[in-house]
């Protein structure tokens, strides 16, 4: 018969030696658990990092663009984008612009909105000799109907707003269908509003 042993007592060095074997296991665990994490982090940092700089390589920066005129103390405002087509926009009828109108004053005002070339991003990009001409380029407004320019000038459309109105003109540019897509074109330009004159003054 087996003699039972009572009041068995661990040596401290025993109680020393499975504590160590403990925290050993325990540290592996978290070191295991901390390189597991590590990894994640870095996989989703790189994902992030990636899709941040392919978006940013498809966002064309002339579509961020924008800039406010104001006629300063007389209550008038447009807001428009900076245009920028290239051979891609051969045909390319949903390439989308518009120009916003603000008459804060009580008078009715009359305008002609144009486009003309942009000279500081013409210079900037060094492509003088690749630009096309304003009879390449066609345009819609709100009706849709295609339109080109008839000279140099580039008139868009001409119009008044009334007082305390504020107006959003919609316009489609893109470069003739007929042009080859094969060949570097480049057109840098900008919508500018003119003020002609106030009706109301004219009527007096």
């Amino acid at each position: 018969m087996a003699k039972k042993i009572r009041n068995a007592k661990l040596k401290g060095e025993d109680i020393q030696k499975n504590s160590g074997k403990n925290i050993s296991y325990t540290i592996s665990k978290i070191k295991a658990h901390e390189r597991f994490y590590t990894t994640i982090l870095v996989l989703v940092f790189m994902v992030v990092i990636t899709s941040a700089i392919y978006l940013g390589l498809r966002v064309d920066p002339y579509d961020a663009y924008a800039e406010n005129y104001v006629d300063e103390g007389n209550g008038f405002s447009y807001t428009v984008r900076m245009i920028y087509l290239n051979q891609k926009n051969i045909g390319t009828k949903d390439n989308a612009y518009s120009i916003t109108l603000s008459n804060k004053t009580n008078n009715n005002i009359n305008y002609i909105i144009r486009m003309v070339p942009d000279e500081e991003s013409i210079e900037s990009c060094n492509c003088r000799e690749k630009l096309i001409s304003f009879d390449k380029l066609r345009f819609s407004l709100e009706d849709k109907q295609e339109k080109k320019f008839m000279n140099q000038d580039m008139v868009l459309t001409t119009g008044f707003i009334h007082p305390q109105e504020t107006e959003e003109i919609p316009i489609n540019i893109w470069i003739d269908e007929t042009e080859n897509k094969n060949e570097e074109m480049h057109f840098y330009g900008k919508i500018v509003l003119e003020k002609i004159e106030d009706m109301n003054e004219e009527d007096n």
